[in-house]
């Protein structure tokens, strides 16, 4: 009993050693959870602003179509801004006119427009795509009509998310949005 007794003494507390290893260990897990739970989220705000991106480009061509306004929808692309123009519909011939209303953004506070290319060819200036009332046919503004093969492929990030980013391409002929190149 007596031995008991001192044993029990003697191992009552933990030494600073210990508590320093046990100290370093919760550190070293509780980096690593961290590290795993930020990329997690960024993919994941990427992939949720990328689907709400899509949709809103594709809502472009049922809005031309069934509308019933008489405005050409489209986007148009500035810099690293996308947005989503309306232009008043002229006629077939002339489409619609130069003037147009901005109506809302799709890159922007969350959502970066890394790079744009059309058909694999990058461009600078100012575009301008319309979806034209009850046909939904294509074209560029101060441009031609858009086969119906034309692909934009956009780069996009979100803000904040250094690592990640996103490649998707849009065929405008059909309003659908792909993670693959179709050509």
């Amino acid at each position: 009993m007596l031995v008991l007794k001192k044993f029990m003494s003697k191992k009552a507390a933990f030494t600073l050693i210990e508590i320093i290893i046990v100290i370093t260990i919760v550190a070293f897990l509780s980096a690593a959870i961290y590290s795993g739970y930020s990329r997690l989220s960024g993919t994941y705000n990427l992939a949720l602003a990328t689907d709400d991106f899509g949709s809103k480009l594709s809502e472009l061509k049922n809005k031309a179509l069934y509308s019933g306004d008489n405005f050409c929808y489209g986007f148009m692309i500035e810099k690293s801004a996308l947005k989503v123009v309306k232009a008043k519909f002229l006629n077939p011939v002339e489409k619609c006119t130069g003037d147009y209303e901005e109506t809302e953004q799709l890159t922007g506070e969350d959502l970066i427009l890394a790079d744009v290319k059309l058909n694999g060819q990058r461009f600078d200036s100012k575009v301008i795509t319309y979806y034209l009332p009850l046909t939904a046919d294509t074209f560029l503004v101060g441009g031609s009509d858009l086969a119906a093969n034309s692909v934009f492929e956009f780069k996009l990030k979100v803000r904040g998310n250094d690592r990640g980013e996103k490649v998707i391409y849009f065929l405008p002929a059909l309003a659908q949005l792909t993670d693959t190149n179709p050509l």
